[in-house]
């Protein structure tokens, strides 16, 4: 038969308020009384003394309540320090973003100085693709004139060009008049900070002007400046031609009803914020319009009548008999000048005649010339307060004492005995031990209490991102119950963490609990980390769980820089090696799988290493693990026949004491360690001499001896076991936290363009393509919003299966949804041995993309052509990398039900027999 499927409502308001209610906290407490001694506690009248204590009880939580529900601001609050600016993002910091779209790249270049508007199109370049031979120019004429059949044209994608109105009359910081030549250098820089990934700035050009003339007679009120008047008419022309952008407080967008999150979209600007919709209103005119100019001239206070107006093309020198005058594309109109004499070209077509009444009016020219001066003045005081005040204040929480507790004890009548007035001198010793007792009884409900308002007191604690491995569990001593100390021993009064320590220690799993309260905090932003997780545990085993709680407080401690740059390139201007500068979702790819150091550098230079010793008669392998100072600090106990295994008896060291746990060691040596004792994966050894060390084992494989076989040795002895100690915890640690051969490198396939105005390019300058015909438009075009992503594939994580499949989604997850990455697993360490012919591609890789992006960087900076056999060297070399997989050998499917060593399409190489 079938049963009813019944549905459930979850509500979103799960708050009772329950625990603010004393009646229903009493009666649930009566009846739960009922239920478990009913037959033997009849009487649960207010007088007996176990409801009075059930009432104090009751009473405590709802205090604790109270409390919880105290506003956010304040729970977080500290009492030296009321701004919670330290705890949190602020809004300036999360929101704003670099810039994405056009409109954001207008509001970057308009906080420059002497940008009064801006445009960003895109760079018209032509690729020419010869079909029939596989090869790409940028003529037909290079690549030997192929028929129409043969050739087709596809424009390059990502290229952009920046169209400036100027105003040369602006001033910089320093109080310098702007030049043209300044300006570009200034919108370059900052368009190289905020460059989206695959794209590049191929051109900055002034913007075009079309001459408009305007012949306006206008009748004015009779109490007016005229002079000021013709200033304003003349201010509100070249705006209406075209619109200057304007900068606002804070305060003004607040006032004009947009949110805090659109007020703070886009890039963050040093003289403050510009409205969206002011700025698309401020595009360039594609029409002029004489009414429009009839209405925008009659808005100018003290303009009474326009009696006749006209408007005329002054290039094409019409009569001025024209509505409307089109405006070429990325063109401004402009006024024609008003003098009798020619000005740049322009025909003297312009004037203006006012008059009051029947009065003709005589201009000033220079008091006019000052008026519009002195607005232009206001204007840029106008914007320069817009920039005072960009940050939006933070509620400041009113701090209190929310850990501080007293026990219920003092709450009870004195008629118990438990108050701090105690019993009376003439008390019996019955009567003294019965109130000892109770104090006993209810001292655990005053620890339990105590417990709960700890917590409550460290919520701060809790949700920061930086406290890493710490106690989650809290407590705090009873300070204020007479005769405490008749009651307990050891109770470590002065000393909370102490005692939380010894009441929680077999409850307080820190790493799993800390674990899940970054995921809630990852869950605000969207993020999990459950794919990842579940790979490091294969990877790692149980110590994987403190590995992702760091990484997911590496994410979250540097989520502010991965929301404004995840789509972002490399700052070309920037340095080139040794650095972080890379792409956004290069460092957001990094942290999310993990990767501890993101830089671009030599990843073949890695701090383990697989060699033959020199002084070696044997030719085996070892291995070796360094700090980052060049110290050794873990060493091969054996030598092996092949580089191979020397690098997974590497991995398994690591790995073995990765899961040594911390707190046995410390446990182990205070209670003192012996000579071949033994803590997780590794044993102590002591010389008669009293020096120290330790190995690392493998308690899966035995020696002939029958003892754990030794498969990792530490690289010096130590002169005492606190020295010893220190360097057993100091490795772990490393190893958890800082070690690493990873890393990946993110090519951007825009950058190998050859220079954009050479023509007459070679054929061997640019990247190869394969086409099969003219049809296949995506394989022709290797430039456009293509990028290489290189990584070292043969490091642990980096070497399994599973862990580059994961990785490879990721990246594809990443990238932005137009960019296509081809990903290669290359290489080997710096000093590993290669076979005859066999060259290490990473160190290839590096050498010649490092010469690259140096040469490239001066290109864009002093305009130095990039040297024909470094671009061809390097595309060269990019091109014919191929992934290395894991080896495998041909056998009987049938005898091995195993994958290991099985030959899996996609994942496997051939090996040599």
């Amino acid at each position: 038969m079938l049963e009813e499927i019944k549905h459930i409502k979850i509500s979103k308001d799960v708050s009772s308020q329950d625990d603010l209610d004393f009646a229903f906290l009493k009666s649930t407490g009566v009846e739960y009384i009922e239920s478990m001694g009913g037959s033997l506690w009849t009487d649960l009248n207010d007088h007996d003394p176990g409801v009075t204590f059930l009432e104090t009880l009751a009473y405590a939580i709802t205090d604790l309540a109270n409390r919880m529900k105290l506003p956010i601001e304040s729970l977080i609050a500290s009492e030296d320090d009321l701004d919670l600016s330290r705890q949190f993002n602020q809004a300036h910091e999360i929101l704003p973003t670099k810039a994405t779209n056009a409109l954001d790249y207008r509001k970057l270049f308009a906080d420059i100085p002497g940008v009064r508007n801006s445009w960003i199109v895109p760079y018209e370049r032509m690729l020419h693709v010869d079909c029939k031979r596989s090869k790409i120019a940028f003529s037909d004429e290079v690549l030997g004139n192929p028929t129409d059949e043969e050739k087709k044209q596809i424009r390059i994608k990502g290229l952009n060009k920046v169209i400036v109105d100027y105003d040369l009359t602006a001033k910089r910081k320093n109080g310098e008049t702007v030049t043209e030549e300044w300006i570009n250098k200034q919108i370059k820089i900052a368009y190289y900070k905020n460059r989206n990934l695959c794209e590049d700035l191929a051109e900055i050009v002034p913007v075009k002007e079309h001459p408009i003339g305007v012949c306006a007679d206008i009748e004015l009120d009779k109490s007016v400046d005229e002079d000021l008047v013709h200033a304003k008419v003349l201010d509100v022309i070249d705006h209406y031609f075209a619109p200057e952008i304007q900068h606002h407080s804070l305060k003004e967008m607040l006032d004009r009803n947009y949110r805090t999150d659109e007020i703070f979209e886009g890039p963050y600007l040093e003289k403050g914020f510009i409205d969206p919709k002011e700025l698309e209103k401020a595009d360039l005119r594609s029409e002029v319009r004489l009414s429009d100019l009839v209405k925008v001239i009659m808005e100018v206070e003290g303009v009474k009548l326009i009696t006749d107006i006209t408007i005329k093309d002054c290039d094409q020198n019409k009569d001025g008999s024209k509505w409307v005058i089109d405006i070429a594309p990325y063109t401004k109109p402009v006024l024609c000048s008003t003098k009798k004499e020619k000005s740049k070209g322009c025909c003297t077509v312009s004037s203006f005649s006012y008059v009051k009444d029947i009065l003709p009016i005589t201009l000033n020219d220079k008091r006019v010339t000052q008026h519009r001066k002195d607005l232009q003045k206001k204007r840029m005081e106008a914007s320069a307060l817009a920039g005072l005040n960009r940050k939006l204040s933070v509620k400041r929480g009113q701090y209190f004492e929310t850990g501080e507790t007293t026990t219920i004890q003092n709450e009870l009548p004195e008629t118990y005995g438990v108050s701090p007035f105690g019993l009376p001198s003439n008390a019996s010793e019955a009567r003294k031990a019965q109130a000892l007792q109770l104090k006993g009884y209810l001292s655990f409900f005053d620890q339990v209490l105590a417990s709960y308002f700890a917590h409550l007191s460290k919520v701060k604690d809790l949700l920061s991102i930086k406290t890493g491995v710490v106690p989650t569990y809290f407590t705090q001593a009873i300070n204020d119950v007479k005769d405490f100390e008749k009651l307990v021993e050891d109770y470590p009064m002065e000393n909370d963490p102490l005692l939380a320590k010894r009441l929680f220690q077999d409850l307080d799993n820190n790493i799993e609990r800390r674990n899940a309260i970054l995921d809630h905090l990852l869950a605000r932003f969207a993020e999990n980390f459950s794919e990842y997780t579940f790979l490091m545990h294969e990877l790692y085993g149980s110590v994987s769980d403190e590995m992702v709680l760091y990484s997911k407080e590496q994410f979250l401690s540097e989520y502010v820089e991965f929301g404004a740059s995840r789509g972002t390139g490399y700052n070309v201007y920037g340095d080139v090696w040794d650095t972080s500068n890379v792409a956004g979702a290069q460092k957001r790819i990094a942290r999310l799988t993990g990767i501890r150091n993101y830089d671009r550098r030599n990843l073949s230079r890695s701090l383990a290493e697989v060699y033959i010793p020199a002084a070696s008669t044997t030719g085996r392998y070892l291995w070796r693990i360094r700090t980052h100072n060049g110290v050794k600090i873990l060493n091969s106990a054996i030598g092996f026949d092949e580089s191979s295994t020397a690098s997974k008896e590497l991995y398994m060291a690591i790995r073995k004491l990765v899961n040594v746990d911390i707190e046995k060691v410390k446990k182990a040596f205070e209670n003192g360690v012996k000579h071949k004792d033994i803590i997780d994966n590794i044993v102590i050894y002591q010389r008669p001499n009293g020096q120290y060390k330790f190995n690392v084992i493998d308690k899966s494989r035995l020696n002939p001896a029958g003892e754990f076989e030794i498969i990792g040795i530490f690289a010096e002895w130590d002169e005492t076991l606190e020295d010893l100690e220190k360097h057993i915890i100091e490795i772990i640690t490393y190893l958890k936290r800082e070690f690493s051969e990873e890393g990946l490198f993110t090519i951007e396939h825009v950058f190998l363009l050859p220079d954009l105005q050479d023509d007459d390019a070679e054929l061997e300058k640019f990247l190869p393509v394969c086409i099969d015909d003219c049809n296949d438009c995506c394989s022709m075009d290797p430039y456009s919003f293509k990028v290489s992503i290189i990584l070292p594939g043969y490091t642990q994580r980096f070497s399994d299966p599973d862990f580059r499949a994961y990785m490879e989604l990721m990246i594809q997850a990443e990238l932005p949804a137009h960019i296509v990455p081809r990903i290669c697993w290359i290489g080997h360490r710096d000093n590993y041995e290669l076979e005859e012919d066999e060259i290490n591609q990473l160190m290839v890789l590096e050498e010649a993309y490092k010469k690259y992006l140096e040469e490239l960087k001066a290109n864009r900076k002093t305009g130095t052509s990039i040297q024909k056999e470094t671009l061809v060297d390097f595309k060269t070399i990019l091109f014919d990398l191929f992934t290395l997989y894991p080896v495998g050998r041909l056998h009987d499917c049938e005898s091995d039900e195993d994958l290991e060593g099985k030959i899996i399409l996609g994942r496997t190489n051939l090996g040599s027999l």
